[in-house]
């Protein structure tokens, strides 16, 4: 099981919007400081969908990812880098869909 999110030291999450109406197209821009995730790193975009955006074992740096929102609500979108036994979050951002 893994242990609780962690900080990072390297590593960041962007977004083109952060909020607008539904359907909602954001495209997040993924960087993994360039680390080695055993697991890989996943956009989690935080409505219950997830994408890797780094395979297992590649030196992560800068991937992008587009995703559709199409539920009004908030929802908070995670970065996060799969090591051996821990999960490191990488960066977050909050996105707003609104009505």
């Amino acid at each position: 099981m893994a242990k609780d999110d962690q900080e990072a030291p390297a590593g960041g999450l962007s977004a083109s919007t952060r909020s607008g109406p539904a359907p909602l197209d954001v495209t997040f821009s993924a960087r993994g400081g360039g680390a080695v995730y055993f697991g890989g790193a996943w956009l989690d975009f935080g409505d219950g969908e997830r994408t890797m955006v780094c395979r297992p074992g590649s030196g992560c740096r800068v991937a992008s990812a587009t995703h559709t929102y199409s539920q009004a609500g908030t929802y908070r979108a995670r970065l996060i880098g799969e090591g051996e036994g821990e999960r490191l979050l990488l960066g977050s951002v909050t996105i707003t869909v609104g009505h």
